[in-house]
């Protein structure tokens, strides 16, 4: 993700691992450690937008440009060989200027050179993604 440059890709800052601190409250086994993202400010989701009564007369030229946002980071993913497995409106964000910004590619994976060149690919493939939003063809 920190390679993805686009303006409507979560910007990747910086990522580590630490061992969790030790009045941490949540039980976990004695050898732990925890994964920290740290990602652009965005300050809600697209399903939170959609939820929202106050959203529900929503200006349909603002829709576009929201659409044409999310068709030109996908796009744009696609252009890298990444499929991102798991677009739902959870992983669509929102930033301080109402920006659209596509996020959490933790299930992605890249296209594969057959892939690419239109060989068909019979290999059996684990579906995955959020069961409301996966592919028909998965």
């Amino acid at each position: 993700m920190a390679k993805l440059k686009h303006p409507n890709i979560v910007r990747y800052n910086a990522s580590w691992i630490e061992t969790p601190p030790k009045y941490f409250q949540v039980p976990f086994q004695d050898h732990s450690i925890f994964l920290y993202i740290q990602m652009e400010l965005c300050v809600h989701s697209l399903e939170e937008f959609l939820k929202d009564p106050q959203n529900k007369y929503r200006d349909l030229q603002k829709m576009r440009v929201l659409f044409k946002q999310l068709v030109e980071a996908v796009a744009y993913i696609h252009e890298k060989g990444i499929i991102h497995r798991d677009l739902k409106p959870s992983n669509i964000l929102f930033d301080e200027n109402g920006e659209l910004l596509v996020c959490d590619l933790g299930i992605a994976t890249q296209i594969t050179i057959g892939d690419q060149e239109g060989e068909e690919v019979n290999e059996t493939r684990t579906v995955i993604g959020t069961p409301l939003y996966i592919s028909p063809e998965q």
